[in-house]
């Protein structure tokens, strides 16, 4: 006979205490159109509540198939991502670097725009980074 789960998940192990949990969002491969770069984007960015430590963009902030890696998509993108009130960190999607007629181009205006994108902020973490364009990061 098969055991039919409880309808309640049990916990066998403690909560951790609330200081040692990490609060934080997570976004990605946006904004790729009009409406989600002069609408949807600022309005979310701007309704983000402040009681989380960071946020953390995957990458993607245009689409290289229709924005052609043009430079200001990525400063349009930027701009937007100015707005968060929370510290914010940023890394390379394909779109921003992969997918553009010149990998080069993308880097540049990946590195100009992105690169530690968070130290616009007065934060406590004590950042590590790495990679060719040390757009990894840890803490």
């Amino acid at each position: 006979q098969k055991e039919t789960p409880p309808a309640t998940p049990t916990t066998t192990t403690p909560l951790p205490p609330l200081d040692t949990i990490t609060s934080f969002y997570v976004m990605a491969d946006a904004p790729y159109t009009d409406n989600e770069r002069y609408n949807l984007m600022p309005r979310h960015i701007e309704e983000l509540d402040d009681d989380v430590e960071f946020l953390v963009h995957l990458g993607d902030l245009s689409w290289a198939k229709v924005d052609k890696c043009r430079e200001g998509a990525y400063d349009e993108a930027s701009t937007i991502m100015k707005k968060s009130r929370i510290p914010t960190f940023i890394l390379p999607g394909d779109n921003d670097i992969n997918d553009c007629n010149s990998m080069t181009h993308g880097e540049e205006m990946w590195t100009k725009y992105f690169a530690s994108f968070d130290k616009r902020y007065n934060h406590s973490m004590n950042v590590t980074r790495w990679g060719k364009l040390n757009e990894s990061f840890s803490f």
